[in-house]
């Protein structure tokens, strides 16, 4: 069984009296003391009863953005799932994760024959220094994987890469030792309270010249040069050297010969929009350049934590093409970010990736008055 099945198509084979709750899940957490909502991402995965997964929580402080990647597991009990962190994988949190704050999901179960609406609500554990957050969870099974920000992530820990489940279970352990020498690596806790606590910045971290051959004593012609590099190779009988591979670079093309591909159509109200964008997770390099209707607002621009923003003021058309092109792949292709668009008092989230040969398009739609 490929974990990557599992996950993102969720095509196991389970008990029959059981819902199908393997999958990729996209939604948000509510807190309600503070009604501050977080984007989250959740992969499960049951095999032989057994269910474990990984989660992505995400939110944005003073115009920087924040992830923490954890592993997770979960139990059915009667009619609810109880989804528990297990362990904090890879994060970049302004300040260091609490110890022994963990956050736990409630997730209704229905007699569907597989989850697709994971609702409920979330907690964190309790200890003798925090007080124990509640708030509520909202998430769809997510078919198309081609936009996780979650699933990108595991890719780039080399997480979902093994050929196996019960495979990758086993070696993930070592691979996450290794990321737990990282210095932003700390022990599991809820994105939620740190949130709360704090507001603070991340910090963005030979040829040899041929000998002269002296002419024989003798009236006999010296032997010509190519006899006696054919005398040489017959006498020492080496193997031949290996072929030189140079690897060839990805070749870059214009951005207008470059395929398009949607990532996502928001309706707009306002006259204007402001855009920010990240790199949603390691930073690595990225950079990009983007137009408007063809018109280029933003040149090749680095992404990392810390948001590039810019004010926009929408023409009056009814479509309007917004155009992300990669000017690299930085060190872990594709070119992958964050967009949040400003509309007004709403907010669209958008992970956008691209590459030098595809460029990410955002249409946004407007209702023209007539």
């Amino acid at each position: 069984m490929r974990f990557t099945l599992v996950i993102l198509l969720a095509l196991s084979t389970f008990f029959s009296s059981a819902q199908v709750v393997s999958g990729l899940y996209t939604g948000t957490l509510v807190n309600d003391s503070t009604k501050k909502e977080q984007r989250y991402e959740l992969a499960l995965s049951e095999y032989r009863g057994k269910i474990t997964g990984y989660s992505y929580t995400t939110f944005v402080v003073n115009d920087t953005f924040y992830y923490g990647v954890k592993r997770v597991k979960a139990t059915r009990k009667g009619d609810v799932l109880v989804i528990e962190d297990d362990k904090m994988l890879v994060n970049n949190f302004p300040e260091s994760p609490a110890k022994g704050v963990k956050q736990i999901n409630t997730i209704r179960l229905n007699n569907e024959d597989t989850l697709r609406a994971a609702n409920g609500t979330w907690s964190t554990t309790r200890t003798k220094i925090y007080y124990a957050l509640h708030g509520g969870v909202q998430m769809r099974l997510d078919n198309d994987s081609t936009h996780s920000a979650l699933i990108g992530q595991l890719k780039e820990l080399n997480i979902i890469s093994q050929p196996h489940y019960q495979e990758t279970v086993a070696k993930v352990q070592g691979k996450e030792e290794k990321i737990k020498t990282q210095p932003e690596n700390k022990t599991a806790t809820s994105p939620a309270s740190i949130e709360i606590r704090s507001t603070a910045r991340a910090e963005v971290k030979k040829t040899s010249k041929p000998g002269v051959v002296a002419e024989p004593k003798n009236n006999e012609p010296a032997p010509s040069k190519p006899l006696i590099k054919e005398a040489s190779v017959a006498g020492n009988k080496k193997a031949p050297a290996a072929p030189v591979f140079t690897p060839q670079l990805p070749t870059t093309i214009p951005y207008t010969q470059r395929n398009n591909r949607q990532q996502e159509a928001i309706e707009i109200t306002s006259d204007s929009v402001v855009l920010a964008f990240y790199d949603n997770g390691v930073v690595d390099g990225d950079s990009i350049s983007v137009y408007v209707n063809g018109e280029n607002i933003i040149s090749n621009n680095k992404l990392t934590a810390v948001a590039t923003k810019k004010t926009i003021h929408l023409p009056n058309v009814e479509n309007i093409e917004i155009i992300l092109v990669a000017e690299n792949l930085g060190t872990l292709p594709p070119n992958t970010g964050l967009l949040v668009v400003t509309d007004g008092d709403k907010k669209y989230h958008v992970n956008f990736s691209a590459d030098l040969q595809t460029n990410a398009a955002i249409l946004f739609k407007r209702k023209l008055n007539k």
